[in-house]
């Protein structure tokens, strides 16, 4: 790929990321994102041919930006209980950042998009893998209550992840006639106040 092709396929991308963060995956058309990045739609259908290959480029892009900063702000001389609070402060931060391209990400898969839960298996749990070894070496350090590594890790994940989960649900039941209040509650569930909350309250079932 040429450096002309890589800057047009990362401007429909940044473009993308910037669609999808203020109205989810769905709230945009292919010719909306190609007048945002600048480009002419013909180009969208040379390098991805379909919305689901580039939602997939899009994931590739956002994930993959963040599991570099995660692995680069994991200092490994810390102990496993500070490296898990840097952990859940960066897992957060993306949250915050994304909540309403996750949110979409739960409701396709909810709608039964078996493609994209396959693509997500393969392709976004390399964030987990890092956290269950933080837990595993805090049992080894004794810095973590004496329960099974997979509870610590849900009550270490759960209250970041939980909320996108709780609001994509809500957002597929309720419908459009709720679609505001859903925003709103989505809002204050994925706030920094709130995550920081939650994080400080399941810390106190985590750590002796």
């Amino acid at each position: 790929m040429t450096q002309n092709n890589a800057d047009t396929r990362q401007k429909l991308i940044k473009a993308g990321i910037y669609l999808a963060k203020k109205h989810g995956l769905n709230g945009f058309s292919v010719r909306r994102l190609c007048q945002r990045a600048k480009v002419n739609l013909g180009l969208f259908n040379y390098y991805f041919s379909t919305l689901e290959n580039f939602y997939k480029s899009l994931f590739k892009d956002l994930y993959g930006s963040f599991i570099k900063g995660f692995e680069i702000n994991l200092p490994q001389e810390l102990p496993a209980d500070k490296k898990l609070e840097i952990a859940r402060k960066l897992l957060c931060d993306f949250v915050c950042q994304n909540s309403q391209i996750l949110a979409s990400l739960i409701v396709d898969v909810m709608s039964g998009n078996k493609k994209l839960f396959a693509f997500l298996k393969e392709n976004f749990t390399k964030h987990l893998i890092i956290i269950n070894t933080i837990v595993e070496s805090g049992k080894k350090e004794k810095v973590f209550k004496d329960a099974e590594p997979l509870s610590i890790l849900l009550c270490g994940v759960a209250p970041v992840l939980l909320p996108l989960i709780v609001a994509a649900v809500a957002d597929k039941i309720a419908g459009p006639k709720y679609r505001k209040n859903i925003a709103a509650l989505m809002k204050k569930l994925t706030s920094e106040k709130s995550l920081k909350e939650r994080i400080e309250l399941s810390s106190r079932g985590i750590l002796k």
